[in-house]
């Protein structure tokens, strides 16, 4: 409906819809457009009603008899828009009937209302714009009742992921996944024969996911997804929907992140006792290796038969090291990561289309100490030391994924889900390997500082 804009004007709108819009014709300089927002199908007033100048600022709210108005309106043809809750279309009447959340499950996707079962889901679209997630662990760690995340402390850690709690001892713990239909392994240490176990940390297939090619993740619990997925998903399954194109012109996403890894820990002071015995006098030192643990010296310096008790000792000294603290020795650098991606969808009503592709590299913070990279280079006839080995922690992983939906005709409708990702991962022998960094470094011979 068109309306001339002149000192006082009232249009009448009909109201049946959360969004509809009446243009308006305006040859003054400035107006005044006032009306009465109503119901299509009943005709009574609404109340509450927010009207809108579309294109500026000014705005109203309808009153009593669903009466607006509002002033200073600029001259020209507008477009006057009026909303309101539980109304879908200017067009079309109310609905009793409302939008429900939908989730995927094993028989395609379904309101949340007809599901029997829990399902707890997951926007991760919105998340990874406002919060740092680099993986997909980080994603689902504290989103969801009862899923309990495991994370690695070292880069491309796998993290272990546990739903409403362990299961079994023995048998494998971690929950089934299903990318767009499709069962994937975690490949984690507890998920039999799907990767080489070095000791300590493990890397996993599930950080091969791109978060920023999710849309939504469902997490189904306990009986209820064993009756979806069979036997396989006692421990939970964990449902992936990756992005679709959306009708309209093309939307580009271009996104890139820096940034420096640092190591902030406190480790605590390896200390070593150095004694002599009863049958010496001479006193130890730290260079002979000579130690007096405590429970030598908590025994008596007799046997019951009066003699010397060779494994009684007397420390005389103390020495203290702190491997982190001595910049010769120490394992911690700064490490770097960057990630770039770009995203483009769109479409129209018949084919709708996503390609994303990203690029991620990441160094941690552990590095050779320069003690063993002046050793190496004595020891091997080379000029410097390779970078894997001068850095034995990192990262490197490239993603492409197209989705694309054709809509046929009425009675076919084709989809496309595909992606590929390919990483190099290195991960040093640490945590809790006996031959690790950790219990290498605090459980060493210590010979720096004598107390």
């Amino acid at each position: 409906m068109r309306i001339a804009i002149r000192s006082t004007l009232r249009a009448f709108l009909v109201l049946g819809g959360l969004a509809g819009g009446v243009s308006a014709v305006g040859r003054a300089q400035q107006g005044t457009v006032a009306g009465r927002v109503t119901d299509q199908a009943s005709g009574q007033p609404l109340v509450g009603a927010r009207v809108t100048i579309v294109g500026t600022s000014l705005v109203a709210s309808s009153r009593a008899e669903g009466r607006y108005q509002i002033a200073n309106v600029p001259a020209g043809q507008v477009t006057v828009r009026a909303t309101l809750i539980g109304y879908a279309d200017l067009m079309l009447v109310l609905s009793p009937y409302s939008l429900d959340e939908v989730v995927v499950t094993a028989t395609g996707e379904q309101a949340k209302k007809q599901i029997g079962n829990v399902i707890n889901t997951i926007r991760a679209d919105t998340l990874v714009m406002t919060r740092p997630i680099d993986n997909m662990n980080d994603l689902i760690n504290a989103k969801a009742p009862g899923v309990e995340v495991l994370a690695g402390n070292l880069t491309g850690a796998g993290a272990r992921v546990r739903i409403r709690g362990t299961n079994s001892l023995s048998l494998n713990n971690e929950p089934l996944y299903i990318i767009d239909g499709v069962r994937m392994t975690s490949g984690n240490r507890s998920d039999a024969a799907s990767t080489i176990g070095i000791g300590g940390t493990n890397p996993s297939r599930v950080n091969d996911i791109n978060p920023e090619e999710i849309e939504t993740i469902d997490v189904i619990k306990g009986p209820s997804a064993a009756a979806l997925y069979g036997t396989a998903a006692s421990t939970g399954v964990i449902i992936i929907s990756t992005k679709h194109g959306q009708p309209g012109p093309a939307r580009w996403s271009i996104y890139g992140e820096q940034g420096v890894i640092r190591d902030y820990n406190d480790y605590p002071t390896a200390y070593r006792a150095w004694r002599h015995g009863p049958t010496s006098s001479t006193t130890s030192t730290p260079s002979n290796g000579v130690q007096c643990l405590l429970t030598q010296a908590a025994r008596d310096s007799l046997t019951p038969a009066g003699v010397p008790d060779p494994l009684f000792c007397r420390r005389d000294s103390i020495t203290t090291y702190n491997l982190f603290n001595d910049p010769m020795s120490s394992p911690n650098a700064t490490g770097y990561r960057n990630q770039y991606g770009v995203q483009v969808s769109g479409g129209t009503d018949a084919s709708r289309y996503f390609v994303s592709g990203e690029w991620e590299n990441e160094v941690s913070q552990l590095k050779m100490p320069p003690f063993a990279v002046d050793s190496l280079l004595k020891i091997r006839p080379i000029s410097e030391v390779p970078f894997e080995q001068l850095r034995p922690n990192a990262r490197r992983r490239v993603s492409l994924r197209v989705n694309a939906d054709v809509r046929a005709n009425s009675r076919l409708d084709l989809s496309l889900a595909s992606g590929f990702t390919t990483s190099t991962q290195r991960l040093p022998q640490t945590d809790n390997n006996t031959t690790g960094l950790l219990s290498n470094g605090l459980g060493a011979r210590v010979s720096d500082t004598t107390c």
